[in-house]
């Protein structure tokens, strides 16, 4: 016999996956609204830099991002040919960026 915890739990997790589902629904949809929204916009690769890309900040003409556990800087004064001016290694992926002023606050998961 199913004890009246074991059915509530039961019950609790329908609620959370149904909540969920319905939240991943509603976010399919807006996506999908929002590709419409962006058919007017052509892209074309010209390049690319690899990794995990986590975090991005942009100041002047520089771009700070992560690339997995390095935190990358680009001159973005030619929007058509970044320029990479630097790399540093953190011992954790990168989650976040932040630039004020003349520093750069990188946080990390090490």
């Amino acid at each position: 016999m199913v004890s009246n915890n074991r059915m509530r739990r039961g019950r609790a997790l329908r609620i959370v996956v149904g909540t969920l589902l319905i939240f991943l629904a509603i976010g399919v949809a807006t996506s999908a609204a929002s590709e419409v929204q962006a058919n007017n916009i052509t892209l074309t690769e010209v390049g690319h830099f690899g990794g995990i890309s986590r975090a991005v900040d942009v100041s002047g003409n520089y771009a700070y991002f992560s690339q997995g556990y390095d935190f990358t800087v680009l001159d973005i004064t030619s929007k058509i040919a970044p320029v990479e001016i630097g790399r540093v290694s953190t011992k954790g992926l990168i989650q976040d960026i932040a630039i004020f002023g003349n520093y750069a606050y990188v946080a990390d998961g090490g």
